[in-house]
């Protein structure tokens, strides 16, 4: 009950309070100070204007992920508890992206270190992507970093260069492509495709960041916040004033992490996965080489079973020795044949087909018609005719065709024979080497059983290590990929116009009330009401012609707002006293000026009119007007001088 009493007493006064403003009055303030209102709201908006104009605009990108982590815990009978779970892995997954070991990760992987700006009047412009020129740099002074160095275009092929430094201000004219190299850098600067005319007006400037600064930019502008814990999303945000270098960070990011919480996943699986994949591949490579050995055996071998293999190396000997034999008899063949050609004795030549070529064959036969031919010739010409000339010319070219090919392959039947020859001493040291060759093949066939196991051993421990990596295996997608953003989080422009015109709107009010407490003077009949007990008999409204009247308003202008008024005050004094027939009506104000001889002539007056007598006593003794209005003939005579006794009353 106390309170709802307590209530209903606040609700109470506010409505006394309501009440209690007069407002007419506020309607009066209002009006003599609505000029001064209008330049408030026209002040506020205009600075809303001003700040939107000259604020740089905020630009937020963002990417949205989500993890999904999938445990054999479930598998092996355990119990989950999702939340807690959820609650931890976004947790991990958010200080791991916020980690400085993941901005090295960022700045490694995208170019970011220098910046370059176009320097406006009170804004500057970064041209991120569409720089009119790029940068190659070396740095050997440390100081330098972070410090902008301004660039200015003389004309499409050479600029000025300045930077400050603690020697001053380092100034001086340079061409694209020209190497600018002092003792702390050396520095590169090359037109882009962005490079137009139009920009020889415009100054540049440049800064090459330092990790350092880099990273603290990235740990300012990240925010990576949970959107839905039973979903495992998160969001990554970017904030930076060029939009499309915060949409090409979120997306280097959120791609980054993918890759990196890939790696960083079970890390002591991998590097064991990794040791265990080194000794694979050298105990593959031991196999791989008995592998090759017992190839190689059996090629050069050409069997596993030495006592077979005896046996077919001397079987192998004996044919050896044939095929000796059979290119001998071929040598001294082709050898009797070159001799009976060089010395021209074909009529008895023997050929045998089986041993010589069959194109060699056929030069044979060719040459001994052409041997034929030539000594028929030598019969019907002389040997210095033409005819015989020619024909002993191609008789001797054929002869020394043949010879060639005949030696040829006399050449080739002895490397035959050579190779036939060494093949013999091979298998002759072979048929020695093969007791030990068993031995040795035999230890080699223990080594290989025993690296075999080993390898199948650690195979299977691998296996091991590997599906205890998959017991976890990180899932992470992409939800939404980073967003190119249209419009600036800052300034709001309907925020800050919103909040010009409600700024300007309480102002105004706050002007007006503090108005409204200040005006101590009347302006309304309701006014006085409200101040005094008093009847009111009556107002006068106000009229243009009231201030440069010199004679009795209710006279010259009986029909007007103010004689009607006065007749009014006549009527209603005539009300309030009617039993009195000599009233004694007193006028007075604060201070001059205000109307009290205009009041008292034109009251008296209009009371006149109605045939009653009216004297009308003039007691301002500082500066009395009445008679000036009534153009009295004794003007040195007034209350003034009674006062001092020099008139009487009756004068």
């Amino acid at each position: 009950m106390s309170e709802n009493g307590s209530v209903k007493a606040g609700l109470s006064n506010q409505e006394n309070s309501l009440e209690n403003i007069d407002w007419n009055k506020f309607r009066s303030v209002f009006r003599r100070n609505f000029i001064w209102v209008i330049l408030i709201l026209v002040a506020t908006n205009l600075l809303a204007y001003l700040y939107i104009r000259y604020t740089k605009p905020l630009f937020e990108s963002y990417s949205d992920l989500k993890l999904e982590v999938k445990s054999e815990a479930t598998s092996l009978g355990l119990t989950r508890f999702p939340e807690t779970s959820n609650i931890n892995n976004i947790s991990g997954e958010i200080e791991l992206i916020n980690s400085r070991l993941f901005f090295n990760k960022v700045i490694e992987a995208i170019d970011i270190d220098i910046q370059y700006f176009t320097r406006g009047d009170i804004l500057d412009d970064e041209k991120y992507k569409y720089s009119p020129f790029v940068l190659y740099y070396e740095l050997y002074d440390g100081l330098y970093y972070n410090t902008p160095f301004d660039l200015s275009l003389t004309n499409d092929q050479e600029f000025n260069f300045s930077v400050e430094s603690i020697d001053g201000n380092q100034k001086q004219n340079f061409a694209f492509g020209d190497t600018i190299k002092t003792g702390s850098y050396k520095m590169v600067l090359n037109k882009t495709q962005y490079f137009n005319e139009d920009l020889l007006d415009e100054q540049f400037y440049f800064i090459i960041n330092n990790h350092e600064t880099l990273v603290k930019y990235l740990e300012d502008n990240i925010t990576v916040e949970p959107l839905n814990l039973n979903a495992n999303s998160i969001r990554i945000t970017f904030r930076d004033y060029n939009k499309y270098k915060a949409h090409d960070l979120v997306n280097a990011i959120d791609t980054l992490y993918l890759k990196y919480t890939n790696q960083e996943k079970n890390q002591a699986n991998a590097n064991k996965i990794i040791y265990l994949d080194e000794q694979l591949r050298d105990i593959e490579q031991t196999l791989e080489d008995f592998e090759s050995y017992f190839e190689n055996f059996t090629i050069d071998n050409k069997t596993v079973d030495l006592d077979a293999d005896v046996k077919s190396t001397l079987s192998f000997m004996n044919s050896l020795d044939s095929q000796r034999f059979e290119i001998r008899s071929r040598i001294e063949h082709v050898e009797g044949i070159s001799e009976q050609i060089i010395t021209e004795d074909l009529d008895d030549i023997n050929i045998k087909r089986n041993i010589i070529p069959p194109h060699l064959v056929n030069e044979i036969e060719e040459l001994d018609k052409l041997f034929f031919e030539h000594k028929q010739l030598g019969l019907s010409y002389k040997e210095n005719t033409f005819a015989f000339e020619r024909k002993t010319q191609e008789l001797d070219m054929v002869r020394g065709n043949l010879v060639t090919g005949l030696n040829q392959y006399k050449l080739n039947l002895y490397e035959r024979l050579s190779e036939v020859n060494k093949k013999k001493k091979e298998l002759d040291d072979r048929l020695t080497l093969l007791p030990s060759k068993g031995t040795e093949y035999n230890k080699a066939k223990r080594y290989y059983a025993l690296y075999e196991e080993m390898y199948l051993s650690l195979m299977q421990s691998r296996n091991e290590f590997e599906i205890a990596r998959a017991g976890t295996i990180p899932d992470f997608k992409i939800l939404s990929s980073a967003s190119l953003p249209n419009n600036p989080i800052s300034p709001n422009i309907l925020l800050v116009h919103g909040t010009g015109a409600v700024a300007g709107f309480i102002l105004s009010l706050l002007f007006l009330g503090f108005s409204y407490l200040i005006n101590t003077k009347i302006a309304s009949v309701q006014e006085v009401e409200g101040l005094t007990s008093a009847p009111i008999l009556g107002s006068l409204p106000y009229h243009s012609a009231v201030r440069d009247e010199k004679g009795i308003f209710v006279v010259d202008k009986p029909k007007s707002a103010p004689s009607e008024a006065f007749r009014s005050i006549r009527t209603n004094i005539e009300f309030i006293l009617p039993d009195i027939k000599k009233r004694v009506l007193s006028i007075s104000s604060t201070v001059s000026g205000e109307g009290k001889t205009f009041v008292s002539l034109n009251l008296g007056s209009v009371i006149a009119m109605s045939d009653q007598k009216v004297v009308v006593l003039d007691l301002d003794l500082r500066k009395p007007r009445i008679h000036k209005y009534l153009e009295s003939k004794h003007a040195d005579k007034g209350i003034s001088t009674l006062l001092i006794k020099k008139h009487k009353l009756e004068e």
